[in-house]
């Protein structure tokens, strides 16, 4: 069995010792997170190792980002997905943990309510990732495990489910 969990932590350094605290009382196998705020070179990694976990992310500036946190090796790093999204947008990141595909999205809807300009963005994602997951897995394993955030047109899916390589969410 694998403990996982997924938190839109809004700023990893402003919630740090939130997660820190939360990892050393729950010990999660998994940890996703989005909306981590903060450039690759600013990610608080020493402080997570100290910890005991290892973390991998794709971060930006103010915005997005995302990471993926864990005692185990994380293994088969991957980011980015299709075209979908302006470059250099830190939004997907996917690992394999304990031989378990891990996807951890952050897919926010924008800001312009007439689905042109930011927003606008979202509309082929829904073919890319099923290029993404769709037949095989990103990465190799009996199934995957998606979390993460997606809003698109005005509604927000919070992702957290297990699909079977038979597309039958367990």
């Amino acid at each position: 069995m694998l403990k996982a969990a997924s938190f839109n932590v809004n700023s990893i350094r402003a919630r740090l010792e939130l997660v820190l605290d939360w990892l050393a009382r729950e010990r999660p196998d998994v940890l996703c997170l989005q909306e981590t705020k903060v450039e690759d070179g600013d990610f608080p990694l020493q402080e997570l190792q100290r910890a005991g976990y290892n973390a991998v992310f794709k971060g930006q500036k103010l915005y997005n980002g995302v990471a993926v946190v864990s005692p185990h090796p994380l293994e088969e790093v991957r980011t980015g997905i299709g075209d979908w999204a302006e470059p250099g947008e830190a939004r997907l990141i996917a690992v394999a943990v304990r031989g378990l595909p891990v996807v951890n999205t952050y897919i926010p809807q924008g800001r312009d309510p007439i689905f042109t300009g930011p927003v606008s963005h979202t509309f082929p994602w829904p073919g890319d990732a099923g290029v993404f997951f769709d037949p095989k897995p990103v990465v190799t394993g009996p199934g995957q495990v998606i979390f993460g955030i997606l809003a698109v047109f005005g509604v927000v899916v919070l992702c957290c489910c297990r699909k079977m390589r038979t597309g039958r969410p367990t």
